[in-house]
């Protein structure tokens, strides 16, 4: 018999009511623009700024989201912080995490797939047969979409090649 030891869940969703949310992201990115910066990885976003992006406004934009979320791994959370960031030609976000605890989510606002790529996930382990380092990159990602993953999760975007903007927004879940 075959168990798995380990499982590192990805939730991929489709916003509901997308064009609307997304009017609405876009409004309440334009107030914050004040508040990007260039980094030194070419990532424009807000976060480091630690004027995060209103909570309210953002888990009032994906209440059925994180409902939905918290439903399917049986759990209840809120909402940390949120930040913008813009991928323009070139730009790329290096590897990272969100920390040891919780979930974290990216929305893609701004994505054409013949352009862009979505973020990319490094495994906590390797291939046990070549001892390689396992990416994956979640299927059918359009604007619209929204994943949650768990924070402790290493993973970066690939440089975006394309003069088009790459815009996403992301926020970090506290679950209980």
């Amino acid at each position: 018999m075959i168990e798995n030891m380990f499982f590192v869940p990805l939730i991929h969703l489709k916003v509901k009511n997308w064009n609307e949310k997304k009017l609405r992201l876009l409004d309440l990115y334009s107030n914050t623009i004040d508040n990007i910066k260039f980094t030194a990885n070419e990532i424009y976003t807000d976060f480091y700024k630690n004027n995060f992006t209103s909570l309210k406004d953002v888990e009032c934009i994906f209440d059925e989201e994180i409902k939905e979320f918290c439903s399917l791994i049986d759990v209840k959370s809120v909402v940390l912080n949120s930040w913008f960031e813009l991928a323009r030609k070139n730009s790329h976000h290096t590897i990272h995490n969100h920390g040891a605890l919780g979930y974290s989510s990216v929305c893609f606002i701004k994505f054409n797939s013949e352009h862009h790529t979505p973020t990319k996930f490094i495994s906590p382990f390797l291939n046990f047969l070549t001892g390689e380092t396992i990416y994956y990159y979640p299927n059918n990602i359009e604007e619209g979409s929204i994943i949650f993953f768990p924070s402790s999760i290493n993973h970066y975007t690939d440089p975006n090649i394309s003069d088009e903007e790459r815009l996403i927004i992301s926020f970090n879940l506290n679950v209980k």
